[in-house]
């Protein structure tokens, strides 16, 4: 019976320097979604990674023999994520390829802006005067743009992030958004 190759573990703050072994992930559906198994060098020895769907996002940017420093982070609030920087001499295949989930300035002050704008689209979609404003519809309208600009599959919301809504306001529809 062959033995099995050792699944590479990370700790908070630790940088694990890896090589690649193959341009793409083993990806296949279980229990909990989708799951991304990637062959590694580690310290010499051959070992897996099961990344997470941000750490794959990460990780997708590089190619076969490229070498990744891969760190586990946590947050101010307490979430984790993965960083995945490229060791000195490694270039990144697909620079364009989006990086999600980085908790960093820029990130932040994007996000701030999106919503800024979400907001001021669905004032303006709503076509009222200042007294006229409904700010339960226009939250409702706001957080249903913020859920397209995210991304976001309706599998990935959970109830209790979903809005506080009167119950005389319908549900959105795809005729609400303004585009």
């Amino acid at each position: 019976m062959p033995e099995q190759t050792p699944i590479l573990k990370f700790k908070y703050g630790i940088k694990y320097p890896v090589q690649l072994q193959y341009d793409e992930p083993k990806t296949g559906e279980g229990e909990y979604g989708t799951w991304y198994r990637y062959s590694v060098k580690y310290e010499g020895q051959d070992m897996a990674i099961f990344a997470s769907k941000t750490l794959n996002a990460r990780l997708e940017r590089y190619r076969q023999n490229d070498r990744v420093v891969i760190e586990k982070c946590e947050t101010d609030d307490g979430k984790t994520y993965f960083d995945a920087v490229p060791e000195e001499g490694t270039q990144i295949a697909t620079p364009d390829a989006p990086v999600v989930n980085t908790p960093n300035w820029d990130s932040v002050k994007t996000n701030d802006i999106h919503r800024q704008v979400c907001l001021k689209l669905a004032v303006q979609s709503m076509g009222t005067t200042k007294k006229d404003l409904d700010l339960a519809e226009v939250s409702l309208r706001m957080k249903g743009l913020l859920f397209v600009l995210d991304g976001l599959d309706e599998a990935d919301v959970k109830e209790e992030d979903l809005p506080d809504v009167p119950a005389e306001v319908p549900p959105p529809t795809d005729d609400d958004l303004p585009f």
